[in-house]
């Protein structure tokens, strides 16, 4: 029998999956998703990170993820700090990030030694900035996709479901060539 681990839902506790340590982010899930046991009752489901400084875009995300029965939350967090130290002990299948000017320019320093410490993980950036100018940028520092803030509500769900299939079947054609 596994170990018990309690569930927070995020209606109940706001911001719940932030005050927990890096250890509990992946236990920090939410009701529909976990069971008593802490294991995925949906084995299949995508786990998706999300790094988000704002609480109401968290939010927004989340509701969003979360209604999907093929993507699971593993993590939510405000800070690449945060999301450093949660990546430790946390293994999503991809990484919703999201980069607030003015602070682009920092951000993608710190995504880019994030791409470096894991080079394999998926990262979709979400960004309020000029799509014209941090786009490129964007895609230059190691994301697999950007997408405008503006478009979260329309097109969040089939970018991580297509950055997803891209990223299984280049694992797919990798080890069908090794």
């Amino acid at each position: 029998m596994g170990t018990k681990f309690e569930t927070f839902p995020h209606e109940r506790l706001p911001g719940a999956a932030l005050s927990l340590p890096a250890e509990a982010i992946e236990t920090a899930a939410y009701s529909r998703r976990v069971d008593g046991f802490g294991t995925n009752p949906f084995p299949m489901s995508k786990k998706i990170f999300i790094v988000e400084p704002h609480p109401v875009h968290r939010e927004s995300y989340t509701f969003l993820i979360d209604r999907q029965i093929d993507l699971a939350i593993s993590g939510v967090v405000a800070s690449m700090d945060q999301a450093e130290r949660a990546l430790e002990v946390v293994t999503p299948d991809l990484i919703a990030l999201t980069l607030t000017p003015p602070a682009v320019d920092n951000g993608l320093q710190r995504m880019q030694a994030l791409r470096d410490a894991h080079p394999s993980l998926p990262i979709l950036v979400v960004s309020a900035c000029d799509a014209t100018v941090c786009a490129d940028a964007v895609l230059q520092a190691g994301a697999q996709a950007y997408l405008p803030r503006e478009r979260v509500p329309f097109d969040l769900i089939s970018s991580i479901r297509q950055i997803l299939a891209t990223a299984s079947s280049a694992r797919s054609s990798f080890s069908a060539a090794a």
